[in-house]
């Protein structure tokens, strides 16, 4: 899924100092797990709310949320 971001998700955060979020192709609990391991500050999942592909309750128990 998002492989490659990893090095630039970072590189970007310590160069300019910036908080990152992701948008758009987020549709599993595995899709946010991997972005929390990438340290992410940030993600929109409104569409897979929206068609149920995700489950408020279970992320909030499962994901860590600042």
């Amino acid at each position: 899924m998002i492989i490659s971001i990893d090095v630039s998700n970072r590189k970007i955060k310590k160069q300019f100092n910036i908080n990152v979020t992701i948008a758009g192709k987020i549709s599993s609990e595995f899709d946010l797990q991997s972005l929390d391991k990438l340290e992410v500050d940030g993600v929109i999942i409104g569409k897979a709310l929206y068609k149920n592909k995700l489950n408020p309750n279970t992320i909030l128990k499962n994901i860590k949320v600042n």
